[in-house]
């Protein structure tokens, strides 16, 4: 940018910014607002984006925490590569840094911290690119709450490096960097003691007297669903609740509530047997009599606490009827054969099953043994939100490599040993944040052997570990998870291969490290949730995980973000605003080869395969008790019943277009025998009309199958007043059309056997004969309703909102549905590409593929991109000149009313999918002829236009699409 159009830009946003808003201007550079709105904007975004694109920076904060510089950790480190250095200021004000958090500024070695000894208040960020300086100034502290969750008010501003005010904020901070004294191990040394004192006198000054237990609000939610199901009649419940959520005392409090005269709680693991007795006994105190019943220890008592491998030993000297209330801790592991025997042998009044993963473990039905009632679901992303959990800090580290070798699922052992990778892990682990004065850390291995050989090269590395296999004692793990939790023991790591998936209970655990592939969601969440237990003192958990160059990798945005969908766009969003999408204080950070790795994952992955699909159809009618319906997998929190429809899975090279197809292939409960003609039709519904992004086909098919035919008018008239829109006639008639057949093209019309839904007469729209008939059977029209009710759903809940009679705002289209929505009059996909060289019905659709592949030919390598989200360059085909026809259609189509609606996708590995942008408008004093060079070097003739888009692009999308 050279300084006269450098000037004009500040210019033009500091106009809009602070005259009128409707001035144009670029977006990235006007002065702005930045907070927590709780919408989807947070101040971490900004610190990000602007680190990532600064030369150097200046931060000066009273605050600073390891939460905070956790959220910024990764690209720190991504400018520590690159040799962009930084300068930082905080304070000793107040005693409030802890001194373990400030000793992590040092382990960036291109950041200078300073300490400045007063009253310092400061919460600045200064970020330098070239000759521009953007300053974010406000209430935000360096601190997780800050910069994710709490109400926040920051000005951000973008200058010239010679505006007057960004030279007295840098005056400012120069002032303070002089007066200010470098941050050292020694000095935070002498800071601890004042650090120390300063927390006595705190602890001797409050008073410690222990609160009343109360539930907290979803724990209560649970607890009245519970109640519920009790006063419906029911006498089992299930509950689903994720890991560090308290399961264990909502039993207790719901116990409490019930007063049972014999209480039996079953554990599958004896190592948390004591931690669930003290639970109960801080809820209910002394009023009944506890005992253990474990080993050889097997003592009485009205609440009975009893490992199943014992209790099902001893099962002959129980009476059936000896206990009023069970609770079946860990009960996806009800498939055993001992926890079976329990279950069957006792007959309770009440019975409640808790689990975090209900899911189909070990191939047990776990929804059907509890009777299908699901009480209640506190799922993981819930407990972020509600903060029943500790916040974590998720960091996706590029694993180790060896001459060009990377690690991948087959890796050698004595690579996956040796000294250089060990040492990589060490340099890693040891320069990340971590909550608290100790390392507690529990490591996560592929094998038992891997795990021992990498616990000995700790030790011999001066690490404090030990390795623990399902061969070791329960004794041996109690003693080394002590030893952990003992913050006078010197054990800092615990290297294991599974046997802490779950059933254990380490509060202290502050470090989580991955060094296997992830070949599980529901492993991935377990592991992860090893460290989300609350504890005073624990703010966050660290988790690195080493990602090698792994077949799977594309689970992990799955796990990380909950995300059953089997939707590969979600997935790649995830990973690009993933901390816009996490909920609470938590963050999730890739380093750029990691990112790469797992982006290559989701576009090579088929995650809806037929596994996939099977698995979450099957999850769903376990849940349920019946085989799902469409509806019914859309409501549910698990696969998108889109996934089964349009995944374009095949079996013996037939594709499965509807979900009665589905059944048979994969279930045979809830299949019917449809004839040929309805088993087309239904797919053709199903295909076209599921995904609804425009309501009015399905309303036409809906009053079709109730009345038999109806008044096209009255029909307008009644459809526009249910969802507050005013179709154009042309949606109508290019509904009718399809549903007719008129749209597609011989091919599918062949294919789906020359389908005809409907005739019209006059004003009069009329079922056909033969679709009448169809409909005649009850389980073909009972599928088509499903249809029809699923996509009324989708459009309400997906669509509805920013639609403007054709397309809705920031959604995803295909060539075929801009066809058919627009009402071109026709499938026009294969003459869309790019954009179409005549107008039709007053449109002219852009389609933009932003990444362009590396192999196609030069000369169509069109340099297409934002300038900031409501400005977008862009060049028309090759060998065009603003004197050419097409070309006049997009310059002047606001003098000709022609109406330019911009469709973006990142690149082909997203499929056949474009996000709308909404209407863009040509800026005319841009318009240029210019050329592009081919591979030969010859120059050819294209035309460069910018577009004003009507609309700016959301944040997150665009971040999506330009990263």
């Amino acid at each position: 940018m050279d300084n006269n159009n450098r000037c004009d830009v500040l210019i033009n946003s500091i106009h809009s910014a602070l005259i009128d808003s409707k001035h144009c201007s670029v977006d990235t550079y006007r002065p702005k607002m930045v907070s927590n709105d709780g919408r989807g904007q947070i101040v971490l975004s900004t610190l990000e984006r602007e680190l990532r694109n600064c030369d150097s920076f200046d931060i000066s904060v009273a605050f600073v925490t390891s939460g905070g510089l956790s959220c910024i950790f990764q690209e720190l480190l991504e400018l520590e590569k690159k040799g962009v250095k930084g300068r930082f200021i905080t304070t000793s004000f107040l005693s409030f840094n802890k001194p373990e958090d400030l000793r992590f500024l040092l382990n960036l070695k291109n950041i200078s911290p300073r300490v400045y000894d007063g009253d310092l208040h400061t919460k600045g960020y200064i970020f330098k690119n070239r000759d521009l300086t953007t300053v974010l100034i406000g209430s935000s502290n360096l601190t997780q709450g800050a910069l994710k969750e709490n109400k926040e008010w920051n000005l951000k501003i973008t200058s010239s490096q010679n505006g007057s005010l960004v030279e007295e904020i840098s005056d400012e901070f120069n002032t303070l960097w002089d007066a200010s004294v470098p941050l050292t191990d020694e000095w935070i040394d002498k800071y601890s003691h004042i650090y120390l004192e300063k927390q006595n006198f705190i602890r001797r000054s409050t008073s410690w007297n222990r609160p009343t237990i109360k539930p907290f609000k979803m724990q209560q939610d649970a607890l009245d669903a519970i109640d519920a199901l009790r006063k419906e009649g029911k006498n089992k419940a299930l509950l689903v609740s994720a890991t560090g959520t308290g399961k264990t005392y909502i039993s207790a409090f719901d116990v409490k509530k019930c007063a049972p005269e014999r209480m039996l709680f079953l554990i599958h693991r004896e190592k948390i047997l004591d931690d669930a007795m003290e639970s109960y006994k801080n809820v209910l105190g002394d009023r009944t009599s506890y005992g253990k019943y474990m080993g050889s220890i097997k003592e009485n008592g009205n609440y009975l606490f009893a490992s199943i491998q014992t209790l099902a030993r001893n099962l002959d000297k129980f009476d059936p009827y000896s206990f009023n209330y069970i609770v079946c801790d860990e009960v996806h592991h009800v498939v055993s054969k001992q926890y079976l025997s329990i279950i069957n042998h006792f007959k309770p009044k009440f019975m409640l099953g808790m689990t975090a993963t209900p899911e189909r473990m070990d191939g047990a039905d776990v929804f059907e043994i509890f009777d299908y009632n699901i009480a209640y679901e506190i799922r993981l992303q819930h407990a972020l939100e509600n903060k029943l959990v500790a916040p974590f800090h998720y960091f996706g580290i590029t694993d180790f490599s060896i001459d060009g070798e990377e690690i991948v699922d087959k890796t050698r052992f004595s690579i996956l040993t040796s000294d250089e990778r060990v040492r990589h892990i060490v340099d890693i682990i040891c320069k990340y944040p971590i909550s608290g004065k100790k390392r507690r850390c529990l490591v996560f291995c592929s094998t038992n052997e891997e795990s021992a050989e990498l616990c000995s090269k700790f030790n011999k590395l001066g690490l404090c570990s030990t390795s623990l296999s399902h061969k070791d004692s329960e004794s041996r793990r109690a003693d080394a998870i002590d030893r952990l939790e003992d913050p006078d023991n010197n054990l800092n790591f615990i290297f294991t291969t599974g046997i802490f998936n779950e059933g254990v209970d380490i509060p202290t655990v502050n470090q989580i490290v991955m060094l296997r592939p992830t070949k599980s969601v529901t492993v991935f969440v377990q592991q992860l949730g090893r460290g989300l237990r609350k504890i005073e003192g624990k703010d966050f958990v660290t988790v690195l995980d080493f990602i090698g160059n792994y077949e799977n990798n594309y689970m992990i945005p799955l796990a990380l973000f909950g995300d059953k969908s089997c939707n590969k766009d979600n997935a790649r969003r995830n990973m690009i605003v993933g901390n816009n999408q996490i909920p609470g204080v938590s963050t999730i950070s890739f380093d750029e080869i990691a990112r790469a790795k797992i982006f290559d994952s989701i576009n090579s992955a088929k995650i809806s395969d037929k596994k996939m699909l099977e698995s979450g159809y099957l999850d769903a009618k376990y849940k349920l008790g019946h085989p799902p319906s469409l509806c019914d997998l859309y409501k549910g929190d698990g696969i998108d019943p889109r996934s089964i429809i349009l995944s374009k899975l095949k079996i013996k090279n037939k594709a499965i277009e509807n979900l009665n197809q589905f059944r048979f292939h994969f279930d045979k409960e809830g299949f019917f025998e449809l004839t040929e003609k309805q088993d087309s039709y239904l797919s053709l519904i199903s295909k076209y009309l599921l995904d609804a992004k425009r309501p009015i086909e399905l309303e036409i098919l809906s009053k079709l199958i109730l009345e038999g035919s109806f008044d096209i008018m009255d029909f307008k008239k009644d459809v526009n007043e249910k969802y507050s829109f005013n179709f154009p006639d042309d949606s109508y008639d290019s509904a009718i059309g399809f549903l007719t057949g008129r749209f597609l093209e011989n091919k599918e019309d062949e294919k789906y056997l020359r389908p005809r839904l409907l005739d019209i007469s006059e004003n009069i729209v009329s079922i056909t004969e033969e679709f009448d008939m169809m409909i005649s059977t009850n389980m073909f029209k009972e599928q088509v309703m499903d249809v029809i009710t699923c996509g009324e759903m989708i459009f309400d809940l997906e669509y509805s909102s920013d639609f403007d009679g054709y397309l809705s705002l920031n959604k995803k289209y295909s060539r075929k549905d801009v066809s058919l929505l627009l009402n071109l009059g026709k499938d026009l996909h294969s003459v869309l590409n790019g954009y179409p060289k005549v107008v039709y019905n007053g449109f002219c659709p852009i389609f933009v593929k932003y990444i362009k592949s590396d192999h196609i030919d030069d000369k169509i390598k069109y340099r297409d991109e934002f300038i900031d989200r409501s400005t977008f360059s862009w060049m028309t085909r090759h060998s065009k000149t603003t004197d050419s026809n097409e070309v006049k259609n997009i310059i002047f189509a606001d003098r000709d009313g022609t109406r330019l609606p911009l469709f973006v996708k990142k690149s082909d590995g997203e499929g056949s999918d474009f996000y709308y942008l909404g209407l863009v408008h040509p800026i005319m004093e841009s318009v240029k002829d210019t050329f592009i060079t081919d591979c030969d070097g010859e120059k050819i003739p294209i035309v460069n236009i910018i577009f004003k888009l009507e609309n700016a692009v959301r944040e997150d999308i665009y971040e999506y699409l330009t990263a």
